[in-house]
């Protein structure tokens, strides 16, 4: 009767103890041939228009709505009001305002409808937050309604609903 032998489960498993791998040459040495073998008028020619790419992407990226820049890049349109950032999450069961400041909890403002129709929404009992205490101040509350945003910002919102989530 044959007695069979099991491989220890943490033995690595690195290039020397593969033998194809172990004869391969090392990346840095594969990436320099590949390099002094690719002409130079195609590799300028792959840089320069991944630049032009990346650059005109953060253009497109990037709008003016009402003399604030609004990023659309993540998904998550933001932008800088008087000194605090802002994004509107519509991925969570309710849809709500972030507000982020410097050394401070970020606050979600709740909120339903769209446009000038939006109205306070309570979030799910999920998604309330919860009092931070923050050194110098009482507790803060992490989540609360959408009449609680500084007016302008409402009112940025509201007015310009259509230009910050759309194309």
């Amino acid at each position: 009767m044959r007695e069979y032998t099991k491989k220890p489960k943490n033995q690595s498993r690195t290039l020397d103890s593969n033998r194809k791998a172990s004869k391969q040459a090392p990346i840095a040495v594969i990436l320099q041939r590949y390099k002094e073998q690719c002409p130079e008028s195609i590799r300028n020619q792959y840089i320069n228009s991944k630049e032009a790419y990346i650059t005109q992407l953060k253009v497109i990226q990037k709008v003016l709505i009402d003399g604030i820049e609004v990023n659309k890049s993540t998904g998550m349109p933001s932008w800088t009001q008087d000194g605090i950032d802002y994004h509107i999450n519509l991925s969570t069961d309710t849809r709500h305002i972030t507000k982020s400041e410097a050394r401070r909890p970020k606050i979600h403002y709740f909120f339903q409808g769209s446009g000038t129709d939006i109205t306070d929404k309570q979030p799910t009992k999920e998604e309330r937050g919860k009092k931070v205490k923050v050194k110098g101040h009482s507790k803060i509350k992490t989540s609360t309604v959408f009449s609680k945003l500084p007016f302008s910002v409402q009112t940025f919102i509201k007015s310009n609903w259509m230009k910050i989530l759309g194309d």
